[in-house]
């Protein structure tokens, strides 16, 4: 599995993901989807994520502007198809 991390200072927008080895270049728009609120949640999720999907790419946003939450981000699965379309 592949992971891809971004801290960003707002709730939504975009990134570029950058995996030209994989034929991969594109602007990918965004908007948080996740809130935990306790600790060792987001860690948690990540880990099993990583363990059921081994032949994709999870590409986490962490949110890291001002709110009340343990951690908000976007975190979603793609395929290397998925991104390259």
């Amino acid at each position: 599995m592949r992971k891809l991390i971004f801290e960003k200072e707002t709730p939504s927008g975009e990134v570029l993901i950058d995996l030209r080895e994989l034929g991969i270049l594109r602007w990918l728009k965004y908007i948080t989807n996740r809130t935990f609120h306790k600790d060792g949640v987001y860690e948690q999720m990540i880990t099993e994520i990583e363990e059921t999907n081994q032949d994709k790419i999870l590409v986490v946003i962490n949110d890291n502007s001002n709110h009340g939450y343990v951690k908000r981000c976007y975190m979603c699965v793609y395929t290397e198809e998925e991104l390259k379309s």
